[in-house]
């Protein structure tokens, strides 16, 4: 977890390149976690996963909300999907765990999904309501690019 003591959030978007903003991201969700990515996964494998999911996490709301965001453009887009994201950190509906940990289903085997569904699920809507516009830009280009 080196990003996570070496970086303060608000010089995420000086220092940062894109790439080491969505491995610091991943990081702070496995960190929010019991899960220990050395010895279960392998750290890079962690990262990857978690990042995985986060982008599909957000394909999937840019779906769903994709008749409300096409009035948008540019910032505001980036912003309203933002404010979004926090709502669904926020309100934690059944429907928005379910449709989390389907995805987070898609991305794991049977056993690790039974053990750390829960708990994951929980750390990415934690991580969703603290993003910073950086954060949400970069994931939202990723997503946009997939």
């Amino acid at each position: 977890m080196v990003y996570l003591k070496l970086f303060h959030p608000l010089l995420i978007g000086i220092i940062m390149s894109n790439v080491d903003i969505k491995k610091y991201v991943a990081e702070k969700v496995i960190s929010k976690t019991s899960i220990d990515p050395e010895q279960k996964f392998g750290s890079i494998i962690a990262l990857l996963m978690v990042i995985s999911i986060c982008i599909t996490a957000i394909r999937v709301v840019q779906e769903c909300e994709k008749n409300r965001a096409k009035d948008f453009s540019g910032e505001e887009r980036y912003a309203f999907f933002r404010e979004k994201f926090k709502y669904f950190g926020l309100k934690r509906s059944w429907f928005h765990t379910m449709r989390l940990k389907r995805i987070i289903r898609q991305h794991m085997d049977v056993e690790d999904y039974r053990e750390y569904r829960n708990e994951l699920a929980e750390a990415i809507l934690d991580t969703s309501i603290t993003l910073t516009e950086k954060e949400t830009h970069v994931f939202m280009e990723a997503a946009d690019n997939v």
